[in-house]
């Protein structure tokens, strides 16, 4: 998997995507959506773990 944290720097966000190698296209993530488990957190930074 691939680590992609949001925006130019790093510093200035707490997200953490990870993509897996295979992946190939865009990606969207939605936050605020109803009935969905809260994210994990490593540290300071909360993880998206994305799935397609």
């Amino acid at each position: 998997m691939e680590v992609v944290s949001s925006g130019d720097n790093p510093e200035d966000n707490n997200e953490l995507y990870l993509i897996p190698w295979s992946f190939e296209g865009a990606l969207i993530a939605f936050y605020d959506a109803l009935n969905k488990p809260i994210l994990v957190t490593e540290g300071k930074y909360s993880v998206v773990l994305l799935h397609y």
